[in-house]
């Protein structure tokens, strides 16, 4: 597999855009799974809590209404006195169904026994008025103390016992919220810290590659530069850089070539027979043109030397000949002078 530079930028940024979806869907589950937690604790434990001690301050309040009423001479403060009772009593009631419509497995006993007492509290609750209709407040005082005061005892026992139960479970809550957060924040620093270790090694490498085949390149230009084109490239890398230097490694031969052709030219070898590499070969086409010339001026100095050549035979000849006749008027010189003697 090739595995090229543009590849290993996209796997890098691909893990990391990979790991930080991861994260941001993990901290917008656990945000939610945290925000659940909290919706739970205000609308269940908390809020049945507040009903309880909503419940626990009524029944106080309650009670002290009631005494208000046997304390009170005159009819009309008592009818307020028991109106206010009354109110707070029904409201109170409506507020431990509530609770007990919302209860969980372990306070829905203590929630039952409240809103059982409640009722039995409010039906006492008219029997005490009765009597304090009919004037007998003697009877009415007896009766709050005794068979009401009972029933206010079992409701608030029950309703500090829902208080119990409700902050336990607050506090389990709040502890699995605590954990849940804990939990999630680790991860993510272990998620995050480890995107950017991976992000640093990916870089690390890709940066260690490209200088490693840009410091073999450099080296390579610097020898050409000053005309050695003996050096060649070696990288074991599959992408972009190796392309390069396979390039690289190409010019220098190819120049190594033209080099040699001509050195060939210069030790005097007209033979050789330069080839342009492309019609954009500036200095193929040089050499191509400058041994055609060589040939040319080689051929006519040749033709020259035949010339030359000829002419001292033909000189040679024409000396020969004159030799012989120089030669043969010695002789008849010779053979005038033997003549006359």
């Amino acid at each position: 597999m090739r595995f090229t530079i543009k590849l290993k930028l996209t796997l890098a940024f691909g893990i990391i855009l990979t790991v930080l979806a991861a994260l941001s869907f993990y901290g917008i589950t656990s945000l939610g799974t945290v925000n659940q937690a909290i919706d739970e604790l205000a609308n269940g434990p908390e809020k049945r809590l507040q009903y309880a001690l909503q419940i626990d301050r009524n029944l106080s309040e309650i009670i002290r209404q009631q005494k208000n009423a046997l304390l009170e001479k005159e009819t009309a403060d008592t009818d307020r006195y028991l109106k206010v009772a009354d109110d707070l009593t029904a409201t109170t009631l409506e507020l431990g169904r509530t609770g007990l419509s919302q209860a969980s497995a372990q306070g829905k006993p203590y929630w039952v026994a409240v809103v059982d007492a409640f009722e039995k509290f409010s039906g006492e609750s008219v029997k005490l008025k009765d009597l304090l209709v009919a004037g007998d407040k003697q009877g009415a005082i007896e009766y709050s103390n005794g068979q009401m005061r009972g029933l206010a005892l079992s409701i608030g026992t029950n309703t500090k016992e829902l208080v119990k139960v409700q902050l336990e479970r607050v506090d389990t809550m709040l502890a699995d919220s605590q954990a849940t957060y804990e939990q999630v924040r680790l991860i993510m620093i272990i998620a995050v810290a480890s995107a950017v270790l991976g992000s640093l090694i990916v870089a690390t490498w890709i940066a260690l590659g490209i200088n490693t085949g840009l410091r073999k390149i450099m080296a390579v230009a610097e020898a050409v530069a000053v005309g050695d084109l003996d050096k060649n490239v070696e990288i074991k890398t599959n992408d972009e850089i190796k392309d390069l230097v396979e390039r690289i490694n190409v010019m220098t031969a190819n120049l190594r070539n033209t080099a040699n052709v001509a050195n060939q030219i210069a030790e005097g070898d007209l033979t050789v027979t330069p080839k342009p590499l492309s019609d954009k070969d500036t200095l193929g086409i040089s050499l191509e043109k400058m041994v055609e010339r060589l040939r040319g001026v080689v051929g006519d100095a040749l033709a020259a030397a035949d010339n030359v050549s000829s002419g001292s035979q033909e000189l040679s000849s024409s000396s020969e000949q004159l030799s012989q006749g120089a030669t043969e008027q010695a002789s008849s010189a010779e053979e005038a002078s033997a003549s006359m003697e």
